[in-house]
């Protein structure tokens, strides 16, 4: 059973290999829904950036550790900033100290000990569009036809749930204006499941039509 401790563990590691790493986490939802996923950006060995379900930096150091993990995998980010959401980078060890597995079982045995309700968490800020930059536009893949064909991919390792992904990363990058950054999100979320190499395999067709 993956816990708050392994995607501790995970950040540790990544900062220790100097940044350049995005540490993927997925989770089961509440009340039997869909799965909830995010990734903290490791920029370097003293900065990071939290990105989860477009909440913004106050709100995801709540939210995260109450997280029941499936998985935890970091992913080098070869040549690229791993930073690519719009959230400020925060110092990696106080994201280390929110996340203090001690810390919260704490708070966890204090509220099942305590009478009184406890605070509630504050509500999830408005959702927050990415700045857009543009890749030269090609004329070689219709755009329409570069988001069906990446989510015929998802499907292969997502199933029913491959629309739903390639509209969260249509969120932050467009595939008319920016499609490279568009595919190699979507290569991230195939490398989460069958490694790196096996994901660089599977998206080359389609990236090829971008050069």
């Amino acid at each position: 059973m993956v816990d708050l401790g392994e995607l501790c563990g995970a950040l540790k590691s990544a900062m220790a290999e100097g940044g350049g790493h995005k540490v993927f986490f997925y989770a089961a939802g509440k009340n039997g829904a869909g799965l909830r996923h995010g990734f903290i950006a490791i920029v370097d060995p003293q900065t990071c950036q939290l990105n989860f379900e477009q909440l913004d930096n106050d709100h995801a150091l709540i939210e995260i550790p109450q997280l029941n993990f499936i998985k935890v995998q970091a992913l080098p980010m070869i040549g690229q900033n791993p930073a690519t959401g719009t959230n400020p980078t925060l110092d990696t060890q106080h994201v280390l100290n929110m996340f203090d597995p001690k810390m919260h079982a704490a708070s966890s045995a204090a509220a099942q000990a305590s009478p009184t309700p406890q605070n509630r968490i504050p509500p999830a800020a408005p959702p927050q569009t990415a700045p857009v930059h543009e890749t030269p536009a090609t004329h070689k893949l219709p755009y329409t036809r570069l988001k069906e064909d990446a989510t015929a991919l998802l499907q292969t390792y997502y199933g029913n749930s491959a629309p739903q992904k390639i509209a969260d990363v249509e969120v932050r990058f467009s595939p008319v204006t920016q499609p490279a950054e568009f595919l190699d999100a979507c290569r991230q979320l195939t490398a989460v499941l069958v490694g790196t190499p096996k994901a660089n395999d599977v998206f080359k067709a389609l990236f090829e039509k971008l050069d």
